[in-house]
Parts: structure tokens; sequence; C-alpha cells
């Protein structure tokens, strides 16, 4: 399974920093983490995610995240 962890701000504080997607790896190395800092990078990773987390979503991220078979918002 394919994770997309996408939870990034302008606020430090909402953005899920790489070395806690680097301990999702670590705990769960059956399942692949991709890590987008920006939108623009959400919308490049999400055609290969299965799972999106993520404090938000466009309408162009939904629909190239072909794959997705669940969303967590």
């Amino acid at each position: 399974m394919t994770v997309l962890v996408a939870i990034h701000s302008a606020f430090a504080i909402w953005t899920i920093p790489p070395s806690a997607v680097e301990r999702l790896r670590r705990r769960f190395p059956a399942h692949t983490f991709l890590h987008a800092r920006s939108d623009d990078e959400a919308l490049s990773l999400s055609a290969d995610a299965d799972v999106v987390f993520a404090g938000q979503i466009t309408r162009a991220q939904l629909a190239a995240a072909r794959r997705l078979q669940w969303l967590h918002s």
C-alpha cells in the first residue's frame, strides 16, 4: 500500500516534518510512504497513492489519485 502524507502549511506547527514520515517508514516497512511538502508535490504524487493523509485535497489532486481507496483528512 502506498500512503501519501500531505500535511503541509506555511506554519511549521501544522506541517508533518520529514522525521515523522521516516518513523512511519521504519515502523511499517511493508508500506510505501510518500511525503508531499507542497500542493504541487501532492499533485504529482497523488497518482501513485492508495491512501492520502492530507489536511486538504484539491480537485486536481483528487482527480489525479486514480488508485485512491482511502482519504484521511
